[in-house]
């Protein structure tokens, strides 16, 4: 035997070497020769009789001696197995043969794990147990292999089957003392399945994967996805451990988080106060009170805070708004952090801003004569409150312009009474929506209903137009009222607040013509449910105005016209405050680039006549010390429209563009990611940045964790799993096992002694009556050796 089969049977190998083995074994064979040797040759008359009767009964007497013999070795090697720690389990026998029990880890590293206490965290102490189970495995070095899997990265093992020894511990060292805890929610039931998979695919006599996480109870109540991932592992017969990196505490543990930052970043301007609304969680059962946040501009730390929010209600969030000037135009930022709690990672929340000199929207004219109020509101401002129109200046082009020039600057695009759309305008356009671009329609006599209902209109909102509609436009009755009716029926949203505030307004204002939706069309938005609101409608109840949304855009419809050709609206004094509130609402989603979540990927779709392939990204680094990653963007060629088969869509031509994927791996720290873009002709330098703000999801935020009945209902009661209390170290050393031992050890010493004990006194000589007075005068040929 070497010494590795004895460290897989003994806990203590040490006691157990092939030399000790046979000194102990010949210790009570030398003594019992020894004893044999004392014994004294007395010849006596009677020696014959003796002498016949010992060749008759010397075999019975030599096995009996030998048998004698063996339960002393047997009862010395027992209590070499005692001191040396015997392990006794299927398992140990099996890994006689040559095979490793194979023990795979699966670590939480998501952001909750860094939820901290005494100078520690659930995930420090995830590493600590990592490093215990290493260190005790490699007592009996090379019976086990480990595996070692992040929950956030679970197809790229840190270990990978590697055998448990001095070597490993040295390896290990580094990679867990450098490991870093990632922020971002991470999905428990993935981890499982691959682990499994990784563990079915292993050759190991044994295969046990121990979960090591916080165990929240947010991440177990999708109940039937995890009973079926661990009910798989159990009929693969994987053993299934789950170990608290954190002491389980009845309650809600006492957290509050920033879940949301945003504010009018579409409109801001350099000197103009800008409206920033910041919601806070309490994520406990007391009331939070008197809850500020420290304000950081552009990097630095303002004199002031957020005002105070009085008090936030248990299991409640409430919304507080502050406001901040940036003086000069360009990239700024914004970074709100509350006082430390049991988890940091919530405690603060990040948003870019753009700072413009000016806004522009793009007007796309159908008809230039008609729409000649419009334009001039829109442009100059000439109507009552037109100072409300200054942050915004307009261009106005034709249809063709949205064929081949770049939109993504523009706040919003009015379509104003435009007939058709080329196949590669409409591609832009939707491009254009869906990236959180606004868009306005506005009816008029060039409206082909045709091309609408086939090319822009498609059912549940998923197209540019939300309504199909009729061919021809229809006329309003005369209103005999109008003092006391309005041509216009506002519903309650924010857009129609002004018009239903102001008396007298439906005298002035009167629509003559609207274009209809067809008949067959539900007008009832909760019957419907396409995501297309109706929040105005005509006097005679005919839908006219609509809100939908496209990817991250929103867009308002109107059926009428925006100009004198079929209303009067234009020319009313609420025309302006109706217009800025459109405005306000459709204005180009810059907050996505806000919203984004740690470990979510940047892609990037550049135009390859504007930008070269260089793009560099700066990312937040540990501490104060941003990363910069330079990348090069992948070009992909156009392809021309193609000729449609019968019954098919037809394929659009598409523009040749360069493109650029950085990882959702790369983008896990929470902060300010700034996008450098290299403009063609100026190679050397980068002329463009875009800074896109990431921040933790809220799912993080709750943290009280399962209990261990609850986490046997959510797996069921007939499939095994064991839960190891947080701080137990007895499982890691195999306490259980080698307990177990112990008592059949202890009870195997007994019989033993007692069967040599009965033995010894059966082959002694026991002189009976006067005679044992003289036994010391007498010593037979049958006396045993003592």
């Amino acid at each position: 035997m070497g010494p590795s089969i004895f460290s897989q049977l003994f806990l203590n190998p040490a006691f157990v070497t092939v030399g000790s083995l046979v000194a102990i074994v010949a210790t009570p064979v030398i003594i019992h020769f020894i004893n044999r040797l004392r014994y004294r040759k007395v010849r006596f008359a009677a020696m014959e009789f003796l002498l016949q009767s010992d060749k008759q009964n010397r075999q019975r007497v030599l096995l009996e001696q030998l048998l004698l013999l063996l339960l002393r070795i047997l009862i010395v090697l027992a209590l070499l197995a005692l001191i040396a720690r015997m392990i006794f389990s299927q398992t140990t026998f099996k890994n006689l043969g040559g095979a490793k029990a194979h023990h795979l880890v699966l670590l939480d590293d998501s952001g909750s794990m860094r939820q901290k206490w005494n100078e520690t965290s659930a995930f420090k102490e995830g590493i600590k147990t990592i490093k215990s189970m290493v260190t005790e495995g490699a007592k009996r070095p090379n019976t086990r292999t480990l595996s070692l899997v992040l929950l956030s990265n679970p197809n790229q093992p840190l270990v990978s089957n590697a055998d448990i020894n001095e070597v490993l511990i040295k390896e290990l060292e580094s990679k867990l003392n450098n490991l870093e805890c990632s922020h971002r929610s991470l999905n428990l039931v993935k981890g499982l399945d691959i682990a499994g998979e990784i563990l079915a695919n292993s050759k190991g006599t044994s295969k046990t994967l121990h979960v090591i996480s916080d165990f929240r109870s947010d991440d177990w109540k999708n109940r039937s996805a995890i009973a079926d991932s661990v009910a798989e592992l159990d009929d693969a017969k994987i053993s299934v451990n789950l170990v608290r990196s954190l002491p389980y505490k009845e309650g809600d543990v006492a957290n509050l988080a920033i879940t949301n930052l945003s504010g009018d970043t579409q409109s801001a301007k350099p000197g103009i106060p800008v409206e920033f609304r910041m919601r806070v969680f309490n994520y406990s059962k007391v009331v939070v009170k008197n809850v500020r946040a420290d304000i950081f501009q552009d990097g630095k730390k303002n004199p002031g805070k957020t005002p105070p929010i009085p008090e936030i209600p248990p299991n409640s969030s409430v919304e507080s708004k502050f406001y901040v000037t940036y003086q000069e135009a360009g990239n700024h930022t914004l970074k709100l952090a509350l006082e430390s709690d049991a988890l940091d990672l919530d405690n603060q929340r990040f948003v870019a801003i753009n700072i413009k000199v000016k806004h522009e929207i793009l007007i796309i004219d159908g008809d230039e004569k008609v729409f000649s109020r419009d334009k001039d509101v829109m442009t100059t401002g000439k109507s009552v409150n037109s100072s409300l129109f200054l942050i915004y200046s307009s261009v106005i082009k034709d249809v063709n312009y949205l064929r081949n020039q770049p939109l993504d600057h523009y706040q919003s695009i009015y379509m104003l009474n435009v007939a058709e759309l080329s196949p590669d305008a409409l591609d832009a356009l939707t491009e254009y929506v869906k990236g959180g671009g606004g868009l306005v329609w506005f009816m008029g006599d060039q409206i082909n209903s045709k091309y609408y209902n086939e090319h822009l209109y498609k059912p549940l909102g998923k197209g540019l137009f939300p309504v199909p509609l009729q061919n021809k436009p229809k006329q309003m009755p005369e209103n005999a009222n109008p003092e006391l009716e309005s041509d216009l029926k506002a519903g309650d949203h924010p857009i129609l607040k002004d018009y239903k505030k102001i008396p007298g307004l439906g005298k002035a204002f009167s629509i003559s013509t609207f274009l209809p939706v067809e008949n067959k069309w539900e007008r009832d938005d909760t019957v419907r449910k396409d995501g297309v609101t109706t929040f105005a409608s005509t006097r005679t109840n005919a839908p006219l105005m609509f809100l939908h949304n496209l990817g991250d855009g929103k867009i308002i419809t109107v059926l009428t016209s925006g100009g004198t050709m079929w209303t009067t609206l234009s020319s009313t004094y609420a025309y302006p405050l109706i217009m800025l509130n459109i405005q306000k609402y459709v204005n180009k989603n810059e907050d996505a680039d806000n919203s984004r979540i740690v470990g979510s990927a940047i892609d990037l779709s550049l135009d390859p006549s504007q930008y070269t392939e260089k793009v560099e990204i700066v990312t937040p680094g540990k501490g104060a010390s941003p990363r910069s990653n330079r990348l090069d963007a992948r070009f992909i060629k156009g392809k021309a429209a193609e000729k449609p088969k019968e019954g098919e869509e037809p394929s659009p031509a598409t523009k040749p563009q360069l493109v650029l994927n950085f990882g959702s791996k790369s983008t896990d720290r929470p902060g300010i990611y700034t996008v450098k873009l290299s403009k063609t002709g100026n190679n050397d330098t980068y002329g463009e940045e875009k800074m896109l703000a990431f921040n933790i999801p809220d799912s993080e935020s709750s943290l009280p964790i399962i209990s261990n009945s609850k986490i046997v209902d959510r797996v069921g009661k007939e499939v095994k799993v064991t839960i190891q209390e947080f701080g137990s170290t007895d499982w890691i050393k195999e306490k259980d096992a080698g307990q177990e031992a112990r008592r059949l050890l202890l009870i195997l010493i007994v019989i033993l002694f007692l069967a040599e004990q009965a033995l010894a006194y059966r082959l002694s000589f026991h002189a009976s009556g006067s005679s044992r007075t003289n036994k010391s005068k007498l010593a037979g040929p049958a006396r045993a050796a003592v």
